[in-house]
């Protein structure tokens, strides 16, 4: 854990204490894990001063999506978060993730996530997400907190089929949740376009978020239509919400497909009708124009029913091959999230694979691949997953500028990165909140500088129920980062993911300098936050 005990004075600096609130000239001194006093003229005697002059001083970014569940075993540092100012990670997202696991269930579950979070030869010890949490506390340089995965829950009572629960198997999956809750999840998690939360019902899904609710947490959700149904996708979460009272928060909100990027104000106004009529609503946000996830998820959900080798037997079939093909180049609306067909074969880039056959495909597009590996870039996809054993993600451009503004500037969506940490990941993954404060709020003025921090501090930790994290106050957590208001901004870009952003100077991690004076130190002072 480090020289917890250490006391550090931050002088001269500017604060930003995420509440929203006007910046203010103060010195703070760190004590231990918190902030022990915010004021002018504060005495360094027995601590060691920190020259902040010229320098912005704000709580630390919580990113309120990441898939860095199993990177942490691995690599505990995570520079690429430590060093964008982020200092607590909200795992178990999209309903897919490692915990709660049952025995007997981590190989195929594990083969299910590698092209999520990629197959790093960790053993998995945990079967709870009690376990999972205790398994990284004091392990990592970041706090971290997780979400009852949807799709974990269903396979441990169901397992991977397409099939709606039967009442005593929601009944058993409602006792896992709660469970969950006791155990310190933050909500419950889900992605409708990933097998199997994809499986479950609108039903299903109000009877789990019934005890989520009851423990004053959050139902987070990718939407089971992001592009030519949005307006369905949206109203079935929020009849969830309406039906159990949960509060609705929408993962990654976006209009996929260039012919859905005119529903933008109708999604808009849809999302404040719901707000204005008393439901409870947030949401999180990248600040880019493509995303990133699963390659396998191109495929039609119907694929994907009984698990990762009933796939990869469909993928055997020229039968099942072509019904496959014909429903992802159908050209009318499209009842699920067809990335083949909103992005192309030249906008999905491939980001990471397992096989060294494979290696030179990362960084590519499809209609390069295929055209090399004398294929149709449908063919080369299915070719690949099949190899693959439906490992291998993906970048995939399908989103509008104006869109990305306009969903930044409601007051309720904070901020994430969503990245897979894999080869050439998306340059999300190293820069998304230098992004936000650098373009988005600095050169572009899509949101001030102020509620940008806000957005990525004082109102996550809000959705979060961090009562001691978030703001910038005595008594406080010491989460803090030391930035340059003038220069902070992302370098990561698509074709070099892999470069740190410019103007984060310092991050605090419970008190521990995690990075000081742009330099990485060997910091574990990271806590397992439960609710």
């Amino acid at each position: 854990m480090g020289n917890m005990a250490e006391r550090i004075l931050l002088r001269g600096g500017e604060v930003i204490d995420g509440s929203g609130s006007p910046a203010f000239k103060a010195d703070l001194l760190i004590e231990g894990d918190r902030i022990a006093d915010v004021g002018l003229n504060i005495s360094n005697e027995s601590s060691r001063a920190i020259d902040c002059s010229g320098k912005t001083i704000t709580p630390g970014f919580i990113d309120m999506h990441s898939h860095s569940d199993l990177k942490l075993f691995v690599d505990p540092q995570i520079p690429q978060k430590i060093r964008q100012g982020v200092t607590t990670e909200v795992l178990g997202q999209d309903g897919i993730s490692v915990a709660p696991v049952l025995s007997d269930r981590r190989l195929s579950r594990r083969a299910a996530l590698a092209g999520l979070l990629g197959d790093p030869r960790i053993e998995w010890r945990w079967n709870s997400i009690g376990e999972y949490l205790s398994a990284l506390d004091g392990k990592t340089a970041t706090n971290v907190m997780t979400l009852i995965p949807h799709g974990a829950v269903r396979d441990c009572v169901i397992g991977p089929d397409d099939r709606p629960a039967t009442e005593s198997e929601v009944k058993e999956m409602v006792k896992l949740v709660e469970k969950s809750l006791v155990e310190g999840a933050a909500g419950i998690s889900t992605g409708l376009i990933y097998p199997p939360c994809c499986y479950g019902t609108k039903e299903e899904l109000i009877e789990l978020c019934r005890p989520v609710a009851a423990a004053g947490r959050f139902f987070v959700v990718h939407m089971r239509s992001e592009s030519d149904f949005i307006e369905r996708g949206l109203e079935e979460v929020m009849d969830i919400s309406r039906a159990s009272g949960v509060h609705l928060h929408v993962s990654h909100v976006k209009i996929a497909g260039r012919n859905n990027w005119s529903k933008l104000n109708d999604i808009v106004a849809q999302m404040e009708r719901f707000v204005d009529s008393g439901g409870k609503l947030s949401c999180d946000q990248y600040p880019y124009l493509a995303g990133s996830t699963l390659l396998s998820a191109v495929l039609p959900p119907w694929v994907h029913s009984g698990g990762v080798e009933k796939a990869l037997e469909r993928l055997s079939s020229k039968t099942l091959r072509q019904k496959m093909r014909e429903e992802m180049l159908e050209t009318g609306p499209c009842e699920w999230d067809n990335f083949y067909k909103f992005s192309g074969p030249e906008g999905i880039f491939i980001t990471d694979a397992k096989l060294d056959e494979h290696r030179s495909c990362i960084g590519r597009n499809l209609s390069d691949l295929g055209a090399e590996y004398n294929a149709e870039p449908i063919e080369f996809a299915f070719d690949f997953l099949q190899k693959e054993k439906m490992a291998g993600s993906m970048v995939a451009f399908s989103q509008c500028e104006e869109v990305v503004q306009r969903f930044l500037r409601m007051p309720f969506t904070s901020i994430c990165t969503d990245g897979l940490l894999g080869a050439k990941p998306h340059p999300r993954v190293y820069g998304a909140f230098p992004r936000v404060l650098g373009r988005y709020a600095r050169e572009l003025n899509t949101i001030t500088f102020t509620d940008a921090v806000h957005r990525m501090t004082g109102l996550a930790a809000s959705l979060l129920g961090l009562s001691d994290r978030g703001l910038v106050r005595a008594g406080m957590k010491a989460d803090l980062v030391v930035l340059d208001p003038r220069t902070v901004i992302d370098k990561a870009t698509y074709e070099e993911p892999a470069q740190f952003p410019v103007g984060i100077d310092s991050v605090f991690v419970n008190g521990h300098p995690a990075f000081e004076n742009r330099t990485q130190s060997n910091s574990f002072s990271g806590r397992a936050l439960r609710n």
